[in-house]
Order: C-alpha cells, then sequence, then structure tokens
C-alpha cells in the first residue's frame, strides 16, 4: 500500500545578476599651472611648463579608457560563491515542481509552478503546498502539494466512503483506512468546514489527504501552485 502526497521541488530560481563594468580614469596631474603666493598674499599664476614630450598633448588630459578593464579570475569565482550563497539561503519566489513519485498524487500536475507566498484567502480547487509534519511527518520531500476541495463554511460530509462539498462529490473510497487500523465509519463527517481551516485532497485514490487526518490551518500554507501542463 502506498501513500501518494510528495512532490519534488526542482530548483527553479530566477536570479538576476547585475554587475556593472567600469573604466578606470586615469587623471596625471602636472605642476603645468601652479599657483605662487607672495608675501602680499596676491596669488599669481607662474607660465604652464611646456610638454617636453612634443606630442603636443596636454598632460592634465584623462588616460584613453578605450582599453576595457579585465576581470580576473579571482572574480569570477567570487561571483560564483556569491550566487551559490544567496541561492542556499533564499527562497525563490517561484520554482518548478513535479511529482516523482510512480503513482503520483496529482496524475493531471506534470510540471508546475510554485509561488512562494502564503495566500491571504483560497478557493477551492486552488493548489495549494506546505511543509510536511504530523501525519505527514513521513514525507521526505521539501514540500506537500494537494487540490483545495473545501473552504470555510462549506458543507462537508463523509458517508459511505464518499466525500462530498456543498452536495458535490469530490473523490470516492477510503483505502488508507487500513494504513491508518480504523474502520470507514471512523472517518464519517456532515458539518461545516470551521473558520480558518481547508479540506484538501489529491485525485489519486491513494492519497493520504484530509480524508483521514482532517483539516489543515490556512495559516501553514506556503503558497500556490498553477499547472504547466
Amino acid at each position: 500500500m502506498n501513500a501518494h502526497n510528495g512532490t519534488h521541488l526542482l530548483s527553479g530560481v530566477a536570479l538576476g545578476a547585475d554587475a556593472a563594468s567600469g573604466q578606470e580614469a586615469v587623471i596625471s596631474y602636472s605642476n603645468a599651472t601652479s599657483i605662487a603666493f607672495s608675501n602680499d598674499t596676491t596669488p599669481r599664476a607662474s607660465e604652464a611648463k611646456p610638454d617636453e614630450s612634443g606630442s603636443g598633448r596636454d598632460p592634465c588630459e584623462a588616460a584613453s579608457p578605450e582599453a576595457p578593464v579585465r576581470r580576473g579570475p579571482f572574480f569570477v569565482a567570487l561571483l560564483g560563491v556569491l550566487l551559490i550563497v544567496f541561492l542556499y539561503w533564499s527562497t525563490p519566489p517561484v520554482s518548478l515542481v513535479f511529482d516523482p513519485n510512480k503513482e503520483q498524487c496529482l496524475p493531471e500536475l506534470h510540471l508546475g509552478l510554485m509561488f512562494h507566498s502564503a495566500p491571504s484567502s483560497v478557493k477551492a480547487g486552488d493548489l495549494v503546498f506546505w511543509r510536511p509534519f504530523g501525519p505527514l511527518s513521513y514525507i521526505r520531500q521539501q514540500f506537500v502539494i494537494k487540490r483545495v476541495a473545501g473552504v470555510a463554511g462549506d458543507h462537508l460530509v463523509i458517508r459511505n466512503e464518499e466525500v462530498s462539498v456543498n452536495g458535490v462529490r469530490v473523490v470516492s473510497g477510503l483505502p488508507l483506512k487500513g494504513f491508518y487500523k480504523r474502520e470507514a465509519i471512523d472517518f464519517e463527517r456532515d458539518e461545516r468546514i470551521p473558520s480558518g481551516k481547508v479540506f484538501v485532497i489529491g485525485t489519486h485514490p491513494h492519497s493520504d489527504d484530509s480524508r483521514y487526518w482532517g483539516y489543515l490551518e490556512q495559516t501553514v500554507l506556503e503558497g500556490t501552485a498553477s499547472v504547466v501542463f
């Protein structure tokens, strides 16, 4: 018996590294124009010394910026280290997700996008994800992803191994009741979903979801997802 829940997080992060490259302009100063001070504190300009090179070029002119400044291997290595540190310590705003299990919890999700921003509200049909804990703490993947089947105020009924929300069947069967060592009647409900909670399911029959362990606090949700294909 397999319980299918985990999703695999494929490192998908868009990082824009904008390294400004510039050129150094070296200014050479000569004493072409110097200010001499006499005892009467009246400044007078001394004569400019001629350019001894004979090129006629003003020695105070900025050096030609045509030759670019070369960045050595050390600079490239440092940039690479900083990038690795950034990726390790930061949470990307968007990442890719796919289900590595042979029998997928969400068969319709081959590849998706995960948006790492806790949702202020969700609705039925939304894909949401959170870090595994409690009954799903055995999952090794970083996140669990499920589909919202009901939200606060919806009428939930679980009877005769059929799950319906507001009179519409959303999933059938309780194939994991043996895994939880309980009878089908133990999972039956007929109630309104409490405030601040959601009822989540997977579309695979063996999905380990709210049918077995109940509602999920909306505050634990770390983001939403969408199907790419």
